[in-house]
């Protein structure tokens, strides 16, 4: 049975801070694979459970219709059956931001992020709780084939249509002032498309990270021993500072490296005095152990990490929103800018 919701409201931030325009949505490439997903869960085990059969703007709400495949197992039945009862009543836009904007005309008095004007649709998903407070679902009406209507009695939706009703997208990326300009500095030719330019600033972005690690382990080159080097270059990579810090620590503890030489007559008082740094070192990477079990890449930005967590795990944002408000803002601000 067809089920139908609200995924987003334009006239007001969602729970990170920020808003979706609709008339930016890129549907082409979802229309042509329409899943639906369960709290975002992709890879693994993890299947889709329906599909999206129609979607459409009404106003400021971009809804959409959706089916639960019931014959797909356990799962799809109780989540199906949830929705129908009414104790799941709410879905999550699954989206890749392609361009935002903090001009005037885009922000709302209570929005703390930028509006995103520009985001291409890559999944819906059933979730508990929603990113947006308005992405519930909407309640059919009395008779076959009635009008919707929202959980509020007294807003009513016009009927469903059997056509699209999604109005036509301009899906042409905006044409940025001194792009050829910027593909020449990138090394690529005038007429090089945006992903060959964002792959080119990706490739230059780490060979500088790159530049910057052997720069920085080449300057404390006499404190670490050479099987160290691989575990720290990668450190270095992604927590550049934790890498000074732990050096700098190895001064502090153990000496220049002349002291920390090994001799006949010392040999035990070196051994202790570098344990505490093998500590440090390991509790380092204790914190990159936990960045990984939370998905992320090896050399994951902070823009980056933010946006695949509201995109594949907003529970785990939502936590740190409530845990760590410092944290989240900082990383909320390096996704606005990026």
């Amino acid at each position: 049975m067809p089920h139908r919701f609200i995924l987003n409201d334009e006239s007001r931030p969602n729970r990170y801070g920020y808003r979706v325009l609709n008339s930016g949505v890129r549907t082409d490439d979802f229309l042509a694979n329409p899943i639906v997903l369960y709290m975002h869960e992709r890879g693994g085990d993890a299947m889709p459970v329906g599909r999206v059969i129609k979607l459409g703007v009404e106003g400021t709400q971009l809804w959409v219709e959706l089916e639960i495949d019931t014959d797909g197992g356990e799962l799809e039945q109780r989540l199906d059956g949830k929705i129908e009862r009414g104790y799941i009543r709410a879905v999550s836009m699954g989206h890749n931001p392609i361009r935002t904007s903090e001009a005037e005309e885009h922000m709302l008095p209570n929005q703390t992020l930028a509006t995103v004007v520009e985001t291409e649709l890559v999944e819906v998903s059933i979730v508990d709780v929603p990113g947006h407070a308005g992405a519930l679902r909407l309640m059919r009406a009395r008779g076959e084939g009635g009008d919707y209507e929202t959980l509020t009695p007294a807003t009513v939706l016009a009927p469903v249509h059997n056509q699209l009703q999604m109005p036509t997208m301009d899906t042409t990326p905006p044409k940025a002032a001194g792009t050829a300009r910027l593909a020449r500095r990138l090394g690529l030719s005038e007429n090089a498309t945006t992903d060959e330019m964002y792959d080119a600033v990706e490739k230059l972005q780490l060979a500088m990270k790159e530049a910057d690690a052997d720069k920085l382990l080449h300057q404390y080159a006499d404190r670490y021993d050479d099987a160290e080097l691989p575990m720290l270059k990668k450190l270095a990579l992604t927590q550049p500072s934790v890498v000074q810090e732990l050096l700098s620590a190895r001064v502090a503890k153990g000496g220049d490296a002349t002291d920390a030489m090994p001799s006949d007559t010392d040999a035990e008082p070196t051994k202790a005095k570098a344990a505490p740094v093998k500590e440090s070192l390991a509790a380092a990477l204790h914190q990159l152990a936990n960045r990984k079990a939370e998905g992320a890449a090896e050399e994951e930005t902070d823009a980056e990490r933010f946006n695949r967590l509201q995109r594949d795990k907003p529970e785990v944002l939502r936590k740190l929103m409530q845990d760590d408000p410092e944290e989240y803002k900082r990383l909320a601000d390096a996704w606005a800018n990026a």
